[in-house]
Parts: structure tokens; sequence; C-alpha cells
């Protein structure tokens, strides 16, 4: 055997035996299941146990600890024995052609994770719901083709070229090397429900490990109950918060400007990146600390190395720096600090670099930043260097800094910087 499907399942029998259907039918026959059975008291061990016959399945009955699909995923990795593993939630269903496409993936990269699509994960109806029951896994390109809506909504967006790939890192079909998860020590086993894939991710990117769609290795995910939409929302949030208190980067921070969407993601991502290099020709700010009485707790956005010393927290963005307590790679849209923590922020030129959009909503990076200064800190002093000591042409107009602030009714100065 040289690659597991992980299946982790909490009381959803009917569905987790649809699954199992659709992976007898494999025609690649190389592969094992496990089943991690999150505590169920429903029939799931009785359809493990019937589709033994027919597939290489073991069981494992997990207790319960939380409602975190990452638990019974990292229990069932403790039990894989193949070199590949490929995560697959309970209710998807695939074709006949899956397991042949994930092994062929591995084959042709080297340390990559293979995302496959997912589709029908919403817009369902019982119209629809009907027609699947009827057909076949392979006839349902059919059903894909006749109803777009149902087509996953990552599709057509770039993983190789992409600089935050891992954002579209969903364990619900995701396949990898089974030593790249240990080396990485695997899931974050603190994290409630949601974000804890994608956090894996993450680290998995930054360990060195590349993404590509697997471009035959999809499936259908059934319809099923899922907690309310809104409910799904906050607990996303709460993990992302979560994770970007304890790492601060660039890449994480991105996030809460992108919605989640890929082309976002990449837009801000590279933009803030090349801000971050001319941000780091800056001279340093000391003769200003020197000559204004910079209140503590003190945060500088957009500084250098060289400025550490003189405030309690600093923002480089900048991704290739790993963040310490008071060094952070992130840039300083998003604050990863309390309300009202700081009672100074120093924001160097790079406001001037902020005027402008990526996201759905057309909300300026410089806003967005401004937001943040105005949740965190009691007093905001916006630097205005000489055009001739800046490494980029201005852009963003002072009246525009003045309008922003007011609307949020920031407290602010605009200081020289000669």
């Amino acid at each position: 055997m040289t690659i597991t499907v992980l299946i982790p399942t909490r009381n959803r029998a009917h569905l987790l035996e649809k699954t199992l259907v659709s992976l007898t039918l494999q025609r690649t026959r190389d592969f094992r299941v496990i089943v991690v059975d999150h505590a169920s008291t429903d029939e799931t061990g009785k359809i493990c146990e019937r589709y033994q016959t027919c597939l290489p399945l073991s069981r494992y009955w997990l207790a319960y600890e939380k409602d975190a699909p990452a638990h019974p995923r990292h229990f069932g990795m403790q039990q894989v024995q193949t070199p590949l593993v490929v995560f697959v939630d309970c209710g998807i269903v695939v074709p006949t052609f899956f397991i042949g496409a994930h092994l062929a993936f591995h084959q042709q990269h080297e340390r990559h994770i293979g995302a496959g699509l997912f589709h029908g994960r919403s817009a369902w109806n019982e119209h629809l719901s009907a027609l699947v029951e009827r057909m076949t896994i392979d006839q349902a390109q059919e059903l894909l083709l006749a109803h777009p809506e149902l087509a996953d909504v990552r599709q057509g967006d770039a993983l190789e070229t992409s600089h935050v790939p891992w954002m579209y890192g969903w364990t619900a079909n995701l396949s990898l090397r089974t030593r790249d998860y240990w080396d990485v020590d695997g899931f974050n086993l603190n994290l409630a429900y949601a974000f804890e894939d994608i956090e894996l991710c993450y680290r998995l990117f930054r360990y060195g490990v590349r993404f590509a769609w697997v471009q035959e290795g999809w499936g259908i995910h059934l319809p099923h109950r899922r907690l309310p939409a809104r409910i799904l929302r906050k607990m996303e949030y709460l993990g992302r918060e979560q994770v970007y208190r304890e790492l601060r980067t660039l890449g994480l921070e991105v996030l809460f400007y992108s919605d989640l969407s890929l082309q976002a993601g990449d837009a801000t991502f590279h933009y803030l990146s090349e801000v971050g290099r001319d941000c780091a020709q800056l001279p340093s700010t000391a003769p200003l600390v020197a000559s204004h009485q910079f209140e503590h707790p003190s945060l500088l956005i957009g500084g250098t190395l060289q400025d550490a010393p003189l405030y309690d927290y600093l923002t480089l963005s900048n991704e290739e720096i790993t963040s310490t307590a008071s060094i952070w790679s992130c840039c300083g849209l998003h604050i990863p600090l309390g309300d009202q923590e700081l009672r100074s922020v120093i924001i160097s030129d790079i406001w001037k670099w902020l005027n402008c959009a990526f996201n759905r909503r057309e909300i300026s990076l410089l806003e967005c930043m401004i937001a943040e200064i105005k949740r965190t800190a009691d007093y905001a002093y916006f630097v205005d260097s000489p055009a001739r000591m800046l490494p980029r042409q201005d852009h963003t107009p002072v009246a525009e800094l003045s309008r922003l602030c007011q609307l949020y009714d920031l407290p602010f100065q605009i200081i020289g910087q000669e």
C-alpha cells in the first residue's frame, strides 16, 4: 500500500457509507482506508464492519475531546503506515480514478501538497440531491456542467504560482507526504473548529512544501447538516486571530484583508512585500524619538531593524523575518494586540504607499491600518519625510490621510523627518 485515505467522522453513518461505496469502485487498489470515529453514537461502527469485507479498512474509535476535526485527523495520522496520505471528509464521494490521480500527482511532483477540488459544498437543493442519488459519481461531471453553481469556488485559481497557496489548503480533499506532516509536527491541537487545516498548510508552505491542483482528483461533497454560516465565520475568524497573534506574520495578516480570496491575497502579499523592501531603505527614526515624547507602549509601523530598540513593537512588512515578541514580520493592517494596548503608534512614510485597494470591498490598505490603530492605540504620529529621502514615489495626499483619521475619530499628528 502506498497511500492511505484518512476519513474523520462523527454521527454521519449515512454519509460515510456513500464515501466508502465510492472507494470500493476505485480502479487503483493500491490504498488503504482509515476511519477515525470521533465518539459516534449512530451506526458508524456497523457501516465500517460491512465495508471491511471489500476495502482494506481500519476503524479507530476516539473518545470525544472537542468539536475540532484536527483531533481525529491527527490521531489517524498516528496510525498511517504509508508514505502518502489523502485527507477526505466524510460525505465526499469520489470518481473511480480518484486514487490513481493522487498517486500520479505525487509521482510527478516532489514535496508538494496535492489539493483536490470538491464540488457541491453549497447551493444544494432537493432536486439536485435526488439527481445525485440516482447517478454514478463518474456521471457527476455532467451534473456540474449543467449546474455550474455547484462548482468549487476555488476552481480556476492558480496554486503553483501563488504567494499564498496555503489559503486553499482545505483538508476535505488534500494529499501530502506523511513525512512532511510529521516534520512540521502536524495539526495544532490547541485550535478549535475551523482554520486548523489552513494553519497546518501555512506551516508546511513555510517549511518548503509547494502546492498544486490534482486535476482529476476531485470529489463531490454531498449535502449535510452544517452549523449556521454566521457561526462558522465567527469560529474561523477566532482561529485565524489566535494563530496570527502567535505567529505575527505578513502572510497571515493578508488573510484579514483579502477575505480568503487567493487573487486578493496574492496581490496584497506581493505589494506589501515590495513596500517592506522600500521601508528597509528609510532613515532611522531616532531623531524623531529625540524630539518627541512618544508615550509607551509604542509601535512603529514600517520601520527598520535599527529602529527596534526605540519602540516596544516594530513591524517590518517582510515575511522572511522570523517574528519575535516585539519585532513582527507583518505590516500593521491588522495589529496582533488587544484593544487599547498601545499609547502611541508611529507610522513611517509607509502610509504614503498604502492608498490602494485589492479586496472585493475596495477598502484601501491605509484605511484598514487606520481602523486598527484606532482600535489599539490612543494617538497616531505619521512621518512625512522630504521626497528626496523616499525610495518610491509619494502616493497618498495628506488630505486623504486627514480624511481617514477624521472618519475613524483617530487623534493624530503629522511630523517631519529632516
